[in-house]
């Protein structure tokens, strides 16, 4: 990947709070990846959810994202 497509990407992905991935790794293979972020905000993990089939990224947006970013957000108070 152009070093710049990555900054790009990378940029896009801190501005929605997530990052998707459509069958990029592995044939239907989708992933949904989120930072898990300690008490001063610094980025201290990820959370994943990585699913196999045929469905699009958007479905696994739809079904998913809410729940994963409630989950993070709860992660982080913990760790507060």
């Amino acid at each position: 990947m152009d070093p710049l497509d990555f900054l790009t990407a990378l940029t896009d992905f801190r501005a929605k709070g997530y990052a998707l991935i459509g069958q990029e790794v592995e044939a239907n293979l989708q992933s949904l990846a989120g930072p898990l972020l300690g008490a001063r905000g610094l980025v201290e993990g990820a959370f994943n959810i990585g699913l196999a089939g045929n469905g699009s990224v958007q479905q696994l947006v739809d079904r998913f994202l809410a729940k994963q970013l409630l989950l993070l957000g709860d992660l982080r108070r913990m760790l507060a």
